[in-house]
């Protein structure tokens, strides 16, 4: 089975177990709400199930069913919390998982020429941003907004872009 990490604890929280969580994940509503099954990266026969989570300090404070102390709260001290892919909702037309977008050939638009692969993905603000490493090594940042990015064909593992000059070092 897949699994997709949603989340870092990062220290416990009170005596009743409750633990802070970095979130990795665009859906802190949908994969932190109250019944949600998540496994650790480290264990993933491991089930925890989130009986409560609230925002705190740009993550999450969550409880566990199974965690209801201080000392069990611990023992999850960075452990990725995961989702299995099954338990995974549809994306909206137009937005992707990271694993599907990375690999992906990058296409000209207008002539077809084989720009390079997607290797990264970073999200540094407004938009996400393509690390695309062409055939000869070399890398440029992608800018995933409409005016560059003409079409994403995850079947086929394919994007259409158009560049403009400069976004990309030809040399």
């Amino acid at each position: 089975m897949q699994f997709y990490d949603v989340g870092l604890v990062l220290t416990s929280h009170g005596l009743k177990g409750e633990v802070t969580v970095k979130l990795i994940t665009d859906f802190p509503a949908e994969r932190f709400q109250p019944g949600t099954q998540l496994h650790l990266r480290t264990n993933a026969d491991r089930v925890l199930t989130v009986a409560s989570s609230r925002p705190f300090k740009g993550g999450l404070l969550v409880q566990f069913a199974e965690i209801t102390s201080e000392a069990e709260a611990e023992t999850l001290r960075q452990e990725t919390l995961t989702i299995a892919a099954a338990d995974r909702e549809p994306l909206a037309a137009g937005s992707y998982f990271f694993e599907d977008i990375i690999g992906c050939q990058v296409l000209d638009a207008t002539s077809g020429e084989k720009l390079g692969l997607v290797s990264a993905i970073e999200q540094p603000g407004g938009n996400d941003i393509w690390e695309i490493t062409e055939a000869n090594g070399h890398h440029f940042w992608l800018p995933v907004v409409d005016q560059f990015v003409k079409q994403v064909n995850i079947a086929a593992k394919t994007i259409q872009v158009e560049l403009i000059a400069g976004l990309r070092d030809e040399d």
